[in-house]
C-alpha cells in the first residue's frame, strides 16, 4: 500500500518524505482511492497526472458509492493533525479502505437482496427477464448482458427460453469485484466458503460420511438448508467407494448448491480438475 500512496503522493508533486496539510493529504487519498476503484491500481503503481485526473472524473460520476469514499477520508482527517507526515498518511490510508471494506461487505448484501427479492430470487434463481429490468427512474439493476453471465456461470439454461441468473453464483463472480491486490480483496464475501469453514472446523478432516456432514449442518445456528437432506447426500458419496464426501469436492459442492441456493453457487466441473473423476459422475 505505500508504494501505491507514494504513487499519489507524486501525481500531486508533494515529498514522502516531509510533512503536508491534511487538505494535501485528502487529495492524496481521493486520488489514491479513485485510483483503487477504477481498477487500473492492477497495472502497477505509476500513474501520471492526467490518468489521475481522468480516473477521479471517472469514479466520482460513475460509482453511486463515491460521496461515502469521501466521507471516509473527510472523517478520518478530522482526527489527525494539519499537518501530516508519510508514515501518518499511510496510516489514514489504510483506515480509509478498512472503513470501505466494511461498507463494501454492506453493498454486496444489497445486491443480494436485490436478487433475492425478485420473483424466484428466493430459491436461489431469478430470470433473465427481471434481472435486466428497470428501476422507478429507468436504470437498469443489472446491466451483465447473458453472454457474459454465461461466461462467469451464472446463467442456469436448462429450461429452453426460460433462462435464470444464479443468485450466488452472480454475486461472487468477478463482475462484483472492485479489485484484488496484495493488501486488499473487494469481491463480494463468499458465504458459502464460511459454511466449508465451519464445516472443517468441526470435522477436522478433509471428507466425511453424509450423516457426519448432516450432523454438523443440522446443528449449526447459522446456516438452515433446505430441500432433501440426506438422501441427497448419501447419492452424491456412491461415487466413492469409502462412501464418504470431499468437502472442497465437486459432488459435495452440488449438493450444497441444492441445500443452500442463497448462498453456495452452482459448480462447474471445471472449476474441479483435481477431482475429475468426481466431476464426470
Amino acid at each position: 500500500m505505500g508504494e501505491r500512496l507514494k504513487a499519489a503522493y507524486a501525481v500531486h508533486k508533494l515529498p514522502h518524505n516531509g510533512t503536508v496539510s491534511s487538505a494535501e493529504v485528502g487529495e492524496v487519498l481521493r486520488t489514491f482511492m479513485a485510483h483503487f476503484l477504477s481498477l487500473q491500481h492492477r497495472s502497477g503503481y505509476a500513474i501520471s497526472v492526467e490518468q489521475a485526473r481522468q480516473e477521479r472524473s471517472e469514479v466520482e460520476q460513475d460509482y453511486d458509492g463515491w460521496s461515502t469514499v469521501d466521507g471516509f477520508v473527510a472523517a478520518v482527517l478530522r482526527q489527525l493533525p494539519t499537518h501530516l507526515r508519510f508514515a501518518e498518511a499511510l496510516s489514514a490510508a489504510k483506515t480509509v479502505m478498512d472503513r470501505f471494506e466494511s461498507y463494501r461487505v454492506e453493498e454486496c448484501r444489497g445486491i443480494k437482496q436485490r436478487l433475492t427479492g425478485m420473483p424466484g430470487g428466493s430459491a436461489g434463481r431469478v430470470s433473465l427477464v427481471d434481472f435486466h429490468k428497470k428501476d422507478a427512474d429507468g436504470n437498469l439493476l443489472f446491466a451483465e448482458s447473458s453472454h457474459y453471465l454465461r461466461t462467469l456461470g451464472a446463467l442456469d439454461e436448462s429450461k429452453p427460453g426460460t433462462p435464470k441468473v444464479l443468485v450466488p453464483n452472480y454475486v461472487n463472480s468477478p463482475s462484483n469485484c472492485l479489485g484484488t491486490t496484495s493488501f486488499i480483496d473487494m469481491c463480494c464475501p463468499n458465504e458459502c466458503e464460511e459454511i466449508l469453514d465451519d464445516l472443517e472446523g468441526a470435522l477436522h478432516s478433509p471428507d466425511a460420511t453424509p450423516l457426519e456432514l448432516l450432523d454438523v449442518i443440522e446443528k449449526s445456528r447459522r446456516w438452515r438448508p433446505s430441500g432433501p437432506l440426506l438422501a441427497e447426500l448419501e447419492r452424491a458419496a456412491w461415487g466413492d467407494s469409502t462412501g464418504r464426501l470431499v468437502i472442497h469436492g465437486f459432488a459435495f459442492a452440488r449438493w450444497l448448491h441444492a441445500a443452500f441456493p442463497r448462498e453456495c453457487p452452482r459448480p462447474r466441473a471445471m472449476d474441479f480438475k483435481h477431482h475429475s473423476s468426481e466431476a464426470d459422475e
